[in-house]
């Protein structure tokens, strides 16, 4: 023994099964030699207070938190209640408060993979579509969204979002609302960010840019992704988002570089299964 523990990252959900997560993680940390050990936990909404605090405890190195946790992690976290939060990343200060940080890894990698998208066709963004179903948004709260969208559009530092306003941006509950021009020079962006429903009669334009960001391993999910991607002419399914997340996962926790691709490939070998 050299003294040294092997770090440790938990995937949490109620339930786990069917996430491939762990298996796409151990999969990329294989392929770069990375020495950490990865924990699929199932944890009911009530309990998973008590296993982050254990998991502060015990020294974990970061917990990924799949969509059915999210709501309960808000209540332990601070600012966990981020929207599209899926990580917590384990300060390595013993001394800080509070001991994890909040991050939505989707947040970071969606506008620099649209606008790779936009640059690989040498166009620009003419409308960014949000599809959230959530019922209810006050104007106060839809500008407030637009205007966090912005941001994170313009950290990217991308070309085709260069020049893009917050009146570029409409947040629909369904894709049916979504009125695509197709501009030969300019693309339109439509983003999943929350739907937790698969529409039957919807069909894209081959001009638009469309990427979800549900992380959701339903059957009928993929299949319906499955399609979309086969028709349009540019389309990221969840799991092609979930594969950038766990690149840049790697890269906040070891400093070391994975290609999405490594990811990728695993999550549609488990999901193949």
């Amino acid at each position: 023994m050299d003294g040294t523990t092997e770090p440790i990252i938990a995937i949490i959900g109620h339930p786990i099964a069917g996430n491939p997560t762990q298996f796409a993680l151990e999969t990329g940390f294989a392929a770069a030699q990375i020495d950490c050990r990865v924990l699929s936990v199932d944890l009911p909404p009530d309990r998973v207070s008590a296993a982050i605090a254990g998991m502060d405890a015990m020294n974990f190195r970061g917990i990924w938190i799949t969509p059915s946790c999210r709501a309960a992690s808000s209540l332990v976290a601070p600012q966990a209640s981020l929207p599209l939060l899926d990580f917590l990343q384990h300060r390595r200060d013993a001394a800080s408060a509070p001991p994890w940080t909040t991050l939505s890894l989707k947040q970071r990698v969606w506008p620099g993979l649209a606008g790779d998208l936009l640059d690989r066709r040498s166009c620009h963004c003419r409308k960014l579509w949000w599809i959230d179903d959530r019922a209810g948004l006050s104007a106060d709260d839809l500008h407030a969204q637009r205007t966090k969208l912005v941001e994170q559009i313009h950290a990217a530092n991308c070309d085709s979002f260069s020049a893009f306003e917050v009146d570029q941006i409409e947040i629909v509950n369904t894709p049916t609302g979504i009125e695509v021009d197709d501009d030969l020079d300019n693309a339109d962006v439509i983003i999943w960010a929350r739907s937790k429903n698969v529409p039957t009669q919807w069909e894209p334009s081959c001009r638009s840019i469309i990427i979800d960001l549900n992380e959701n391993w339903d059957p009928e999910h993929l299949v319906f992704w499955d399609g979309i991607k086969a028709v349009a002419g540019d389309c990221l399914r969840g799991a092609d988002v979930h594969a950038a997340c766990l690149s840049l996962l790697t890269k906040l926790l070891f400093d070391r570089h994975v290609d999405p691709e490594v990811f990728q490939d695993a999550v549609d070998e488990y999901l193949a299964v």
